[in-house]
């Protein structure tokens, strides 16, 4: 009796983040075997919103995706009903090769970075958002933020421009597609633990001896971030470029190593 051939099945899911958001070909045993190119899906609130089927980046993502599967022997098939649009089913009779060799197939670094755009400015002049414009805040926040330290002054007069400069640098972190640099991995790995809710990441000092600052909290004393593959280098680079630092000094930090990914106008000035 002839043995019957071996098939292997899998498909394509979607995993949409807060900026981006990838496809990715799922196993049989729901392990993720290839991502496509990721694609963004923020838009600023003045931009148009488009349906991810509408979007010509989500479109070619998932096309080059489909064409990988294609080139590895494998077979679209009848998705089922009420599958979204993206959701293909592939399956490959006596294969040649494992499910797991597709892991070599496309893992991209970063986003591109965000392109410049208009803006309505309240003279009616053009003007613009750039990652230019996110380095610029973070920068003019923390040297609010530094004087109001050194002037001792209250905790309610420091931590306004502490908390603007930790918004403008995710601003700016996001605006890049999230360079692999380690204080990057270590700012979202405290994002992600306290959500943006910086208060929870940052203790102050207010001894008598001791001028009122602010300190990045040890992990220990962190709300725990949901479970990922890299929640455990996150969290190394945030325990060796974050916790018990004075919080200025990290995003100083921050910015130097983002300076090789910033246009020369910002990456180079000096301030």
């Amino acid at each position: 009796m002839p043995t019957p051939p071996s098939t292997q099945h899998c498909s394509i899911s979607l995993w949409r983040g807060y900026v981006a958001a990838q496809f990715y070909v799922r196993g049989e045993d729901g392990e993720a075997l290839a991502v496509s190119q990721p694609f963004r899906t923020w838009r600023f609130p003045w931009q148009e919103k488009k349906a991810l089927e509408d979007d010509p980046n989500a479109c070619a993502a998932l096309t080059a995706l489909e064409a990988e599967l294609l080139a590895h022997g494998w077979d679209r098939v009848q998705p089922p009903l009420g599958a979204a649009w993206y959701e293909l089913r592939f399956r490959r009779v006596n294969p040649t090769e494992s499910p797991s060799k597709l892991l070599l197939l496309s893992q991209p670094d970063q986003l591109a970075p965000l392109p410049r755009l208009p803006v309505a400015s309240a003279n009616g002049d053009a003007a613009s958002v750039t990652v230019e414009t996110f380095e610029a805040g973070c920068r003019a926040a923390l040297d609010r933020f530094t004087a109001a330290v050194d002037r001792s002054y209250p905790p309610e007069h420091t931590s306004l421009p502490l908390f603007e400069a930790l918004n403008w640098a995710v601003s700016l972190v996001d605006g890049l597609g999230y360079p692999d640099v380690s204080s990057v991995r270590g700012l979202r790995w405290a994002r992600n633990a306290v959500h943006s809710h910086w208060a929870k990441a940052l203790g102050r000092s207010n001894g008598p001896a001791v001028a009122p600052d602010w300190f990045w909290l040890p992990v220990e004393r962190m709300p725990k971030p949901r479970a990922s593959k890299q929640e455990p280098e996150q969290r190394e680079a945030y325990v060796a470029r974050f916790a018990g630092q004075r919080a200025q000094e990290p995003l100083r930090r921050l910015l130097e190593e983002l300076a090789p990914y910033l246009p020369p106008a910002a990456g180079t000035t000096q301030r």
